[in-house]
């Protein structure tokens, strides 16, 4: 059994209970599931530098200790838990051993991307050189390998596509199968002109819309924020 602090297909949905507040959400789940007989549950959440899900599930876990339980650090959000959990699901209909699930889903997780553009970023380097060019800063660009810090100073809003285009690119050519997911803060046409943005640089790439991120999520980058999650299609087909 599998749990993940967003609502995703085949999962439990915590995302009702706002699992940044209590571990007591987890404590309580955890034990009505161990208690229908599944031998092992498995709990992704955001990454641990955006929300308190990991911690606060890790906390829940170390009061259950007869129970157990695996807990993942997807080190993304939405989109991307959202692949994750349709790896996994594929995975099982293969009849893949638990221990098999847990080895290809660390190996995606260390391999997919998500990218982030953002014009109210709140946790933007500050120096004396960025405070000069603060007038002319678009936007910040931010990376979940370098642990969503900010990674790249946007001043003309325009080269964010051609920017995460070849990010896509530089992606296909470590493995040419890859699912990309396009999505946007409260202000979905962001995300919408991203798509077409894309498409008229590349029209045989696969996007999907997500469509809106969680407010735990837009309240760290800002509602006006867009971007893409890279996931990697590793010993699958789907």
């Amino acid at each position: 059994y599998f749990i993940t602090d967003y609502l995703e297909s085949n999962t439990l949905d915590l995302g009702q209970f706002r699992t940044n507040q209590s571990p007591k959400v987890y404590i309580d789940l955890i034990t009505n599931i161990n208690q229908m007989g599944y031998a092992h549950i498995m709990i992704l959440t955001s990454s641990k530098h955006l929300t308190k899900s990991y911690e606060l599930s890790g906390l829940a876990s170390d009061i259950l200790k007869d129970v157990a339980i695996d807990i993942i650090d997807t080190n993304t959000f939405g989109p991307g838990i959202s692949y994750l959990v349709m790896c996994i699901c594929y995975w099982a209909r293969q009849d893949l051993s638990y221990k098999r699930i847990l080895v290809l889903l660390d190996q995606q997780i260390q391999n997919n991307i998500t990218l982030i553009y953002t014009k109210t970023y709140k946790h933007s380097t500050v120096n004396i050189m960025s405070k000069l060019l603060k007038p002319f800063v678009k936007g910040v660009l931010v990376e979940s390998n370098q642990g969503f810090k900010q990674q790249q100073v946007i001043y003309n809003e325009r080269k964010v596509f051609d920017i995460l285009y070849r990010k896509i690119q530089g992606s296909k050519t470590l493995n040419p199968n890859i699912q990309i997911c396009i999505f946007g803060g409260t202000n979905q046409s962001y995300a919408k002109l991203l798509q077409h943005e894309l498409y008229k640089l590349d029209k045989s790439l696969s996007l999907q819309q997500y469509g809106h991120i969680e407010n735990e999520i837009t309240n760290y980058f800002g509602d006006d924020m867009y971007g893409i999650y890279i996931g990697y299609y590793e010993e699958m087909t789907i």
